[in-house]
């Protein structure tokens, strides 16, 4: 049996310039755009300690950002907590704490009516449409957020090529997600 993230692999090995992720009537990104948010999302966690197992809440609206977002954690092999964009703000929280995730990724509008006291393990929220911190209680991981990108392009000069991706393959008996 093929690890569905080998799949993936491989997708973008050979599509790499086709479209992969849109939203209707909006934003649209290639196999190449999810592989360079994939990887600046492991250099992101690299530089802030988040590893293999660690617990990251999504709550936002479905979005190509949300699935991008959603493959950036997962790839990395850090566990996806995906709750609904329409649940109450204190279950949001109540279901963050209670899965220790250490990251949110949101909206504005719903980090708005969180309270992050609520969740005493999240190191930081990140808003999933426009890429910025919304709060952070750990200076070290907002710094290393809005400098992703330039470590990035640091790491590929010439640009991100289809044979730098590589995933795991070898975490079949690893949780992946807490649903």
């Amino acid at each position: 049996m093929k690890h569905y993230l080998k799949t993936l692999e491989n997708t973008i090995h050979n599509h790499w310039n086709l479209k992969a992720l849109c939203d209707y009537g909006g934003e649209s990104f290639t196999y190449g755009n999810l592989a360079s948010h994939v990887e600046q999302m492991r250099l992101f966690f690299a530089a802030t300690g988040i590893k293999k197992g660690d617990k990251i809440a999504i709550c936002a609206r479905n979005s190509a950002r949300w699935a991008m977002t959603f493959w950036g954690i997962n790839a990395n092999e850090c566990v996806v907590v995906p709750l609904l964009a329409d649940f109450h703000p204190d279950s949001v929280a109540k279901l963050t704490n209670h899965s220790d995730s250490v990251l949110l990724f949101t909206n504005d509008d719903i980090w708005k009516k969180m309270n992050p006291d609520d969740m005493p393990n999240l190191r930081a929220a990140i808003d999933v449409k426009d890429n910025v911190v919304l709060w952070h209680r750990d200076e070290a991981v907002a710094q290393a957020w809005e400098k992703r990108e330039e470590i990035f392009n640091e790491k590929y000069p010439g640009g991100m090529m289809p044979g730098d991706v590589t995933y795991p393959g070898d975490n079949f008996y690893d949780l992946a997600i807490i649903n």
